[in-house]
């Protein structure tokens, strides 16, 4: 670098074409210098900083950050930083946008997700978010009073609930006669 050193802010792009050359030390000191303004910026630094490093400028960054950031650094920190992210944001009642991030987050922000969800307007996010969801969290759900036409909505939660939910389904159809969609889940009965 010329053997004198600027102490001059670097900019996010500067830093990001050199990162391949540099070592994760000196790259970790670069980036002290340097104004992270969203996530989504770091992007292209997170495959060659540490996790402490890309741990600490996300936490850093501005909490409200758009879903698009996050959605771009997804695989790099760590599982409780983008818990921690997913907690600090305001989702805006878009859950299935969410759905991107559901192999990194831990079972107990993904339950929060549901729990904290409106099954009236959020029922495609719940459905996107089905696979990655803990069983007790698929139960509680169902344990919920939904409209009867949410209730026919469920038919993409069959394969991923327990037999106990998938009994209790089947009953709330019958009592509201829905007979064509209580054929739908005698499948996975």
């Amino acid at each position: 670098m010329g053997g004198q050193e600027s102490h001059e802010k670097l900019s996010l792009d500067a830093i990001t074409g050199l990162a391949p050359f540099l070592d994760e030390e000196y790259l970790d000191e670069l980036l002290q210098r340097a104004h992270v303004e969203n996530l989504k910026e770091l992007a292209g630094l997170a495959p060659f900083l540490s996790s402490n490093t890309l741990d600490s400028l996300v936490r850093n960054a501005n909490p409200a950050a758009d879903l698009d950031g996050i959605l771009a650094l997804a695989p790099f920190p760590g599982e409780e930083t983008l818990d921690w992210l997913v907690e600090q944001r305001t989702l805006n009642g878009s859950l299935k946008k969410v759905a991107g991030l559901a192999p990194f987050l831990s079972g107990k922000a993904l339950d929060s997700l549901i729990r904290n969800a409106n099954p009236e307007t959020d029922m495609d996010g719940i459905l996107a978010l089905a696979p990655f969801l803990e069983e007790d969290t698929l139960d509680w759900l169902i344990e919920q009073e939904l409209p009867e036409g949410k209730v026919l909505n469920l038919s993409g939660l069959y394969p991923f609930l327990s037999r106990k939910s998938l009994k209790k389904l089947a009953e709330r159809l019958m009592k509201g006669g829905s007979l064509d969609a209580l054929k739908s889940i005698v499948p996975f009965l």
